[in-house]
């Protein structure tokens, strides 16, 4: 595993959306929790695979559960829509 990074808080929307960031194998990720809302994260700065942990998501309009990925292209944007609490890993750069 690689150590070189430590992990990060990350809080977002008056801490409604929270993860802790980390690297394993050379890829960043984050591990997070999300309350029901919708939130809107602008712009990806570079390719992400969001997949739900725990949950449902509505990533940019379409329903995604447990084990389902959504892949966005960098320049894309990010509409994230929960009813329910959910868990969700995100891997960046892939």
């Amino acid at each position: 595993m690689d150590r070189r990074n430590s992990m990060k808080h990350n809080s977002y929307f008056d801490d409604k959306v929270q993860s802790l960031g980390f690297t394993y194998d050379g890829v960043d990720c984050t591990v997070g929790v999300i309350e029901p809302g919708e939130y809107d994260f602008g712009i990806a700065g570079r390719p992400e695979a969001i997949t739900p942990l725990v949950g449902e998501l509505v990533i940019n309009g379409k329903n995604y559960t447990t084990t389902m990925t959504r892949f966005i292209h960098e320049g894309d944007t990010i509409k994230i829509k929960t009813d329910v609490p959910a868990a969700y890993l995100c891997r960046y750069g892939v």
